[in-house]
């Protein structure tokens, strides 16, 4: 049996990103090789890297990224709550940077949040160049309410438990449907807009098939249908 392929058609990689314990084992033994920094910041690395490898994946397949090596132009590091000591009363935080040699403290006693946040919980903290980017969280009393309901939002599906009704899903996979088909539309007249000098047409025509006010409504529409579900 002969095979013939067709050299004319474009040809398509398909990423394979390995994910097997001997290779991150193999990853995090070779970054760690000299790093003097708490071992945190190389675990959490290699975690954005995947998770960023994934979404740019799934893009790619999906025709909306090219086969570009990702690059992250703007570095962050994200600092779990092991790494950090709140002072409530002096509004300090605490960072290890190098464990028992080197700390980031920042100060935020005269911040304008100050006092809104001084006996909440600190939570997970990201650094960049210039900026910190702070998390915290307020213990809520969970003696006066009567009725606690989970809420758990997919990318096709919103996931709702009810201590009493149970379990309630809400499929919103038609809604992603339409926002992608219509994310490709304004993709496509974007591209035209760049190149065509009838500019002025192609602005009018993209603000008429502005996806959002598309999914919004269905979105209104399945956060209504929800709070109906529930019982009052």
């Amino acid at each position: 049996m002969e095979i013939i392929i067709n050299t004319t058609l474009p040809f398509r990689l398909i990423p394979e990103i390995p994910k097997d314990k001997d290779f991150k084992r193999v990853l995090r033994r070779r970054l760690l090789n000299g790093w003097n920094y708490a071992l945190h910041y190389v675990d959490a690395t290699i975690k954005v890297a995947y998770s960023t490898m994934d979404c740019w994946k799934s893009n790619y397949l999906k025709g909306l990224r090219k086969r570009t090596k990702v690059i992250f132009k703007r570095p962050f590091v994200r600092v779990k709550t092991t790494l950090i000591k709140y002072n409530k009363e002096k509004g300090e935080i605490k960072i290890t940077i190098k464990p028992r040699k080197e700390y980031l403290i920042l100060n935020i006693k005269d911040e304008w949040f100050f006092d809104k946040v001084k006996d909440w919980e600190i939570g997970e903290i990201i650094l960049k160049e210039n900026s910190a980017y702070l998390t915290f969280k307020q213990s809520i009393d969970h003696s006066i309410i009567e009725i606690i309901v989970g809420v758990y939002s997919n990318l096709k599906s919103l996931d709702i438990y009810h201590p009493i009704e149970g379990w309630i899903r809400v499929d919103l996979s038609e809604l992603h449907r339409i926002k992608e088909v219509y994310d490709i539309i304004i993709d496509k007249l974007k591209s035209i807009y760049k190149k065509s000098p009838k500019r002025i047409m192609l602005q009018k025509l993209s603000n008429c098939y502005k996806p959002s006010k598309i999914y919004i409504k269905y979105n209104i529409l399945y956060f209504c249908l929800t709070y109906c579900l529930l019982p009052h």
